[in-house]
């Protein structure tokens, strides 16, 4: 008797093979991302993107500031009744604690702490302290010149501005020495901070004025130029630790809006199949990921080769993002 030839079979099993290799992703689900995001606006919490879990974050409706560091969400309320300035609150693992008050909250580097920046009033100077995210220890108040606007904090003190107009100056401040450590030049605006690396407009008479990455270490600045065929729409962004930058543009073909991700060269490329918000503002968060309005109602988690969309609680807005489960198994606050 003749031995059928065995090679149809195996042939068949490796284009079944093959095939589930490549629908693997789309078997497997949308991917694990171990981010949560931060809302606000008619309500306040954190959504983890994996689980869906809802984290209600009482004692707050809408703050005006919000800095998430580590596993902690650092809120900027509005003042109310008999507050001699906005208070600050701190979400945990357990309870909601405050810090005190403050009417500028800056995030401290490498996502150790908090500032806290009272504004001079009636000829008294501003006041500046740094505390950790959990409110239990702080450095002493340190006086602020009253001309300075502080608009982040770097290893080496404040990011602040002073001067108006085009003649304003962005210079990094040394608040318990109280001198200038490195002056960075003159600035329009400042856009964002991320690591070493500011984002700032410079000074023009007219049109858009030119974007420039700074880094803070040197003051060396670099102009950002976004991918061709596109303008930016909205304002370029570092990453935490400061190697890539992120921002939304919008396409000169057609006017819609994509998302530019880059080095801190300047360098920006355009992620393919993409659609964002216009003018939205990008967040990043752990994991090398990046989250962004797609809609009014919707987020987007993007990173290379994957994303996740994620439908926001009615009338909030997207305000900050970190690792899963912030601020830990917090369901109700209470002010301590």
């Amino acid at each position: 008797m003749r031995r059928r030839s065995s090679w149809p079979w195996l042939v068949a099993i490796g284009l079944m093979v093959a095939v589930v290799v490549q629908l693997w992703p789309s078997l497997a689900g949308p991917p694990t991302t171990g981010v949560a995001l931060v809302v606000a606006g008619d309500s306040f919490g954190s959504v983890d993107i994996d689980s869906g879990e809802w984290t209600n974050l009482a004692g707050a409706s809408d703050p005006s500031s919000v800095v998430v560091q580590g596993s902690r969400v650092v809120a900027l309320q509005q003042a109310g009744p008999g507050d001699l300035a906005p208070p600050v609150l701190t979400y945990g693992p357990e309870r909601v604690e405050r810090l005190g008050g403050a009417d500028t909250v800056v995030a401290g580097p490498s996502g150790a702490g908090v500032w806290l920046m009272l504004d001079g009033v009636a000829g008294f100077r501003g006041s500046a302290t740094y505390s950790n995210a959990a409110g239990s220890w702080r450095t002493a108040i340190f006086p602020m010149p009253r001309r300075f606007e502080v608009v982040g904090a770097v290893t080496e003190g404040l990011l602040v501005m002073s001067g108006r107009d085009r003649d304003r100056r962005l210079t990094i401040w040394d608040p318990g020495n109280e001198l200038a450590v490195r002056r960075l030049g003159f600035v329009g605006s400042v856009l964002a901070v991320g690591g070493p690396l500011v984002t700032t407009t410079v000074p023009c008479w007219v049109g858009e004025c030119p974007m420039y990455v700074v880094d803070t270490r040197t003051a060396d600045r670099r102009q950002l130029a976004p991918p061709a065929g596109t303008v930016f729409s909205g304002r370029p962004v570092p990453s935490p630790d400061g190697s890539q930058i992120a921002a939304v543009v919008r396409r000169l073909s057609d006017g819609s809006a994509g998302l530019a991700v880059g080095t801190s060269d300047g360098s920006l490329l355009l992620a393919p199949d993409l659609d964002v918000q216009p003018g939205a503002t990008v967040v990043w968060a752990p994991g090398g990921w990046i989250a962004v309005p797609d809609s009014e109602r919707s987020v987007v988690l993007w990173r290379a080769g994957e994303s996740r969309q994620v439908v926001l609680p009615d009338g909030t807005r997207l305000v900050g993002a970190g690792p899963a489960g912030i601020p830990g198994t917090l369901s109700t606050a209470t002010d301590g």
